[in-house]
């Protein structure tokens, strides 16, 4: 069966049109939205302000991503690099003491550590703690073990 040049150009020419419509279809067009969010969940602000009240003169971080607590071959970044750690409790050196995770059951997927990159962190010798709620000041301490200051030579 022969087919006609015409019919091929036709083809190869819709071919080409869909892929280009689908390319173009996830780029963003027209004037560019957006609003503002709040940074940290209802849940996530009573957690900060609890692990602040709990570890005075220590710096509390808020959303830390993985990609600035560990580094790894570039061919497995992309099991990690869009994932975040909710807290990290640093001394006043910006040494990691502790990460801290909460478990709140609405984070979505992609943003929630999992066990595979919470395996990773602590094969890069961090410790990582889970909460399902806002834990109580006296149960953080004993729990991460991070004393209460960490005298540094860092000015106040």
């Amino acid at each position: 069966m022969k087919i006609s040049p015409l019919v091929a150009v036709g083809v190869v020419g819709a071919a080409v049109a869909l892929v280009s419509l689908l390319w173009n279809e996830n780029k963003p067009t027209g004037e560019l939205r957006a609003r503002q969010k709040k940074p940290l969940t209802t849940l996530e602000q009573e957690v900060y302000w609890r692990l602040v009240e709990a570890f005075p003169g220590m710096v509390v971080l808020a959303q830390v991503a993985l990609t600035a607590l560990i580094t790894t071959p570039r061919k497995d970044r992309s099991r990690y690099h869009h994932k975040v750690v909710d807290f990290a409790i640093l001394d006043r050196d910006f040494q990691v003491q502790a990460l801290v995770e909460i478990d709140d059951q609405s984070q979505a997927s992609r943003h929630t550590v999992g066990e595979p990159v919470r395996a990773l962190l602590e094969l890069a010798g961090y410790r990582v703690f889970e909460f399902g709620e806002v834990p109580a000041v006296d149960e953080v301490r004993r729990l991460v073990g991070v004393p209460d200051t960490v005298p540094s030579g860092r000015p106040d």
